[in-house]
């Protein structure tokens, strides 16, 4: 999985990466720095996917 921050978006190599199958999550209220601006969002998006 991918993971970028809300606020990094767009990202540019979404499309591509979704198109091989590698699924896209965007951490909500956050850019680069997710774990330290989002910990809780980061956190929640990584147990769903697993």
């Amino acid at each position: 999985m991918l993971i970028v921050g809300e606020r990094s978006l767009p990202y540019a190599d979404s499309d591509l990466v979704q198109a091989q199958g590698i699924p896209v999550g965007i951490v909500p209220h956050a850019g680069h720095s997710m774990a330290w601006e989002n910990p809780q969002g980061l956190a929640q998006l990584i147990a769903s996917h697993s």
